[in-house]
């Protein structure tokens, strides 16, 4: 049987209940201990959890900073979480040893290239360890997929959805120069 190196929890967001948090951590330390990831919202996020998440042995929280523009995160994102509180909560897991992966997005309904490179400026101030990019991907119920086929980002064939969201995009752009130019950002999130 081969070594356990690292977990990842696959969970939407790790940190949720504090409760739950508070309880999970000396037990799964104690009993477990084996580095983790997890996804971990940073609109959730202050010392007690970092500490709590340190205490359990996290080596790595993947963050969603999406993008750089905070009008597009809030709406019609919904993320509600300023450029300010992402630098400090990145920093403040960063002070407990906690690497970071950040998850962004590129081929945003709307999206100029002038916002593409806000999420890269953001990146480069926080410095993750890790920094990935992939394609909006319209998921059923999402306010962001209602928005692309209200204005004619995506016809409404889920079915046609690719697997691979970081290399293809569904969405329809009519400037597709424009389109090129974001997508080739791709290359300056390996950081």
């Amino acid at each position: 049987m081969r070594d356990i190196n690292l977990i990842y929890f696959v969970d939407d967001v790790f940190t949720p209940d504090i409760n739950w948090l508070r309880k999970f951590s000396p037990l799964y330390r104690k009993y477990i201990g084996i580095p983790f990831s997890a996804n971990i919202h940073l609109d959730n996020c202050n010392e007690e959890i970092v500490y709590l998440l340190k205490e359990a042995n996290c080596y790595l929280a993947h963050v969603g900073i999406e993008t750089g523009n905070e009008n597009v995160r809030n709406n019609p994102l919904n993320k509600n979480i300023s450029n300010t509180t992402i630098i400090e909560n990145i920093k403040l897991l960063k002070n407990y040893g906690i690497k970071i992966l950040t998850e962004n997005m590129l081929g945003l309904p709307g999206e100029t290239y002038e916002m593409a490179k806000e999420k890269l400026k953001l990146n480069s101030i926080v410095k993750p360890d890790i920094a990935i990019a992939s394609f909006f991907t319209p998921y059923p119920g999402l306010k962001l997929t209602e928005y692309a086929i209200k204005n004619n980002y995506f016809n409404g064939e889920y079915e046609k959805i690719p697997i691979n969201y970081h290399h293809y995009s569904i969405l329809k752009f009519k400037n597709k120069n424009a389109l090129n130019k974001i997508l080739n950002l791709r290359c300056f999130f390996s950081f």
